[in-house]
């Protein structure tokens, strides 16, 4: 899907169609980006209001500008572990955001480097999921960052309301601006 904003009509319409495999019309309502993309442009999803789950694969390392901003049906996001940077306002307006599913460990999480609050999908969200060992999705709740990391990163964990603890390692010398702003459930650290 093109760039830049302007070429994007869902900006302008409220849903996107497709003919499925029956030859009838059916509303977009989930994606799956590839890896062959290499990253998400900017704008790609901007204001596709009929979108409830984003599945992004392993190898996408870039989020891009407005990404999927203003899809206000945006339910479920799922993000590899091979996310490096999410730019800005990607998930700004996605406000039936509930649930950001990562493929990654806390440490990864806490590495991305988010350019706003709003290219964190979890400052919308109230739940981050993470895959652990047995490949099961599990709830955030209480949070270990490893030793060896010495950044947390910023608005790494802004809003994140699902985390009640989190152990930090002694190896930490930097934590981000608004890292943990608004993560008003933290009742030990």
């Amino acid at each position: 899907i093109a760039d830049p904003a302007f070429s994007n009509p869902m900006l302008v319409a409220d849903n996107f169609y497709l003919l499925n495999e029956n030859n009838k019309w059916e509303i977009l309502s989930s994606v799956v980006f590839t890896s062959e993309l290499g990253e998400i442009k900017s704008n790609c999803l901007r204001g596709f209001n009929s979108i409830e789950t984003v599945k992004i694969e392993e190898g996408i390392k870039v989020i891009s500008d407005y990404a999927f901003a203003e899809v206000e049906s945006l339910k479920s996001v799922y993000l590899p572990s091979t996310i490096e940077r999410i730019n800005y306002f990607a998930f700004s307006g996605c406000t039936s955001l509930k649930n950001v599913y990562f493929a990654g460990t806390l440490d990864q999480w806490v590495s991305i480097d988010f350019e706003t609050y709003p290219s964190n999908p979890i400052s919308l969200a109230e739940n981050l999921y993470l895959l652990n060992e047995n490949n099961e999705w599990v709830l955030l709740e209480n949070g270990y960052i490893s030793e060896g990391i010495t950044t947390i990163n910023d608005f790494s964990l802004y809003n994140l309301k699902s985390l009640k603890s989190i152990t930090l390692p002694k190896s930490l010398t930097k934590i981000g601006f608004d890292a943990f702003s608004a993560c008003d459930n933290i009742v030990n650290v």
